[in-house]
């Protein structure tokens, strides 16, 4: 069995710290693009059993991939 564990990692370490400066939602993919402080995140999800990505600030917003692709904020 393959895995990439070492690439999560470095990816961990790239993205901690950074801010979300921009984001754009396409519903109906769902894609969601998003710029970071140096880099670009294209998120997209395909499972039908799984929830995907969430994106969080510190307050209290929340925005998530459900299930199937379908995407949910809450505030």
């Amino acid at each position: 069995m393959q895995t990439n564990k070492d690439e999560w990692e470095s990816v961990k370490d790239l993205l901690y710290g950074t801010t979300i400066k921009d984001s754009q939602l396409f519903e109906h993919c769902p894609l969601l693009n998003v710029q970071c402080d140096y880099l670009y995140l294209d998120l997209f999800h395909a499972s039908i059993y799984f929830d995907g990505w969430t994106l969080t600030n510190e307050e209290d917003f929340y925005m998530f991939s459900m299930y199937g692709g379908t995407v949910d904020k809450w505030k």
